[in-house]
């Protein structure tokens, strides 16, 4: 079948469009029509433009190869860079998570310190002994204001032994009462000392 041929019977289908089976005789005349395509189809495909394709294969292949030869080289030097960007990165990351391991081990290690001066101090307040050191509490006695402790005096709310402002007696006072009792005049007020024992 030459391409003239071929034509003439593609434009003989144009009739069957519209075709209608209605009947044997139109079934059978679609059969055949459906076999006369099929045919038609396959000599376009195998035989009309077979050399045409064969061609066209050949010359996209050239294509093809011509194009792999030239992106062999950028595909490779790719390849390599982002493996090494991927490593880089990589890297970056670690060096990252062990910063920041660093400084959440610091954080604990200072959280820790502190909690422990914290215990310490705590133990300290409450004459607990910690490594030889005795928290000592010394009350004392600080003159103030001399003419309300003179008005305290008379009033006799303070002793008269206070009347020249006797340091000595008034530290025992403090020591005694522990600031429960408070003269006009007087502040009494804790002094703390930490002493070491000797080991």
């Amino acid at each position: 079948m030459n391409e003239l041929e071929l034509k003439q019977n593609i434009d003989s289908l144009e009739v069957y469009r519209n075709f209608k089976v209605i009947n044997k005789e139109t079934l059978d005349e679609a059969v055949l029509i459906i076999g006369k395509c099929k045919k038609i189809i396959n000599v376009i495909k195998n035989e009309i433009f077979a050399e045409q394709l064969k061609k066209a294969k050949e010359a996209l292949q050239a294509i093809k190869d011509a194009q792999d030869k030239l992106i062999k080289k950028p595909s490779e030097i790719l390849a390599i860079l982002e493996n090494k960007v991927k490593s880089y990165n990589e890297k970056l990351i670690a060096e990252k998570y062990e910063k920041e391991k660093e400084k959440a081990d610091l954080e604990r290690f200072m959280f820790d310190y502190e909690t422990s001066e914290e215990k310490i101090k705590e133990k300290v307040a409450s004459k607990e002994k910690i490594d030889g050191a005795i928290n000592v509490v010394s009350w004392k006695a600080e003159l103030v204001d001399l003419r309300a402790l003179l008005k305290a005096i008379l009033d006799n709310n303070a002793p008269i032994e206070l009347i020249e402002f006797n340091q000595s007696f008034a530290n025992k006072l403090a020591k005694e009462t522990k600031g429960e009792k408070q003269i006009d005049g007087i502040k009494f007020y804790v002094e703390k000392q930490i002493r070491f024992k000797s080991l």
